[in-house]
This record gives C-alpha cells, structure tokens and sequence, in this order.
C-alpha cells in the first residue's frame, strides 16, 4: 500500500524562513532609526526657521520712514522680546554688540519646543528649547536710513542637539530695512 502524499511545510523550512524574515528586518533597524533621527532634526529646524520669520516679521513691521514734514521718523521704543510688543524697548534703533553671541536683555527670548513664548532675560528658564536672539545694525553705508536685521534661533543649551555644528550655527535670517518716500 502506497503511503498518502502530505503536502505542507515541514518544520525545517518554517525555522528557515523565519530565520531569513528575522536577519531582514535586523538589517532594517538602522535605517529606521536613522530615518527617526532624521525626522526629529528635520523638526527642530523647522521650528526653529518659523521661529526666526516670525521675528524678522515683526521687526520689518516696525515705523521706519518719514513724518508729514519729510524728517527721519523710525519706532525705537518698542520692546519685541516679551509675549506682546510693548512701548518700552528699542525699536529700530541700533542694538549693543554682540546681541547675535551672547544673551542680551531686550534683543533675546526664549521658547518651548512647539514655539511658545517662555521669558526673557539674560538667563533660560526651565524648559527652554530655543533661544531667538537679534540685531539692528545700522547700513553701512546710509546709516541714517538703513537698518541690517539680523535674526539667530538656536537650539538652547540644555537640548541634545546631535550636531555640534548645527546647534552653533542654528537658524539665520537677515533682511534690511530702509526709508524710502512714500
């Protein structure tokens, strides 16, 4: 009597593809977790550049033109670096040195990671992610005129940037400002 034909898998060929299935997704895990990393960088950075419009937007928006007579006329009272502008800053006029390098009261304020407004001051608070410093610099060349803006959003201290490189460089935004006849 002939014996019945089974068909199926034995249990040799199962651990066999088991075995291929599981080396081929080990050979995945560090494109996935390099795809995550990226995703995260990717993130910050573009966090960080709405970060940096957003001031150098509410710079651009302030005076700087000419009165009803034809004089020079230009905002240098308004403070940027609180949740709300207010009257009791520097406007357009020219900021200290060394605001873009350093924490300077007036031309510096921190935020969370998803953007909020945090404080300002020469020191972060707890939770800080991003620190957004700026500059007014007079042009060079029509000093009376002219005002270079300059906007630096970087990944605050505390954070695990990866890339020592990226979190000197951070985000830089410049435009310029001039007054022109209306």
């Amino acid at each position: 009597m002939r014996e019945p034909r089974v068909r199926g898998f034995t249990l040799v060929e199962v651990l066999a593809a088991v075995a291929i299935l599981t080396a081929a997704l080990l050979s995945l895990a560090p494109l996935l977790g390099a795809a995550l990393k990226a995703s995260r960088e990717a993130e910050r950075a573009t966090v960080a550049s709405a970060l940096a419009v957003e001031r150098i937007e509410q710079l651009r928006s302030l005076a700087w033109g000419f009165d009803e007579d034809g004089q020079p006329a230009g905002d240098t009272t308004t403070d940027l670096s609180g949740p709300q502008p207010s009257g009791a800053g520097t406007g357009l006029a020219a900021s200290p040195p060394g605001t873009l390098d350093r924490d300077v009261p007036g031309f510096v304020d921190y935020l969370a990671g998803d953007g909020r407004w945090l404080g300002r001051g020469s020191r972060p608070p707890p939770g800080t992610a991003y620190v957004r410093r700026w500059a007014v610099v007079p042009l060079a060349a029509d000093p009376d005129n002219g005002r270079v803006l300059e906007v630096v959003v970087l990944p605050a201290a505390g954070t695990r940037e990866p890339d020592p490189a990226a979190r000197a460089a951070g985000t830089r935004l410049v435009s310029l400002k001039v007054r022109a006849m209306g």
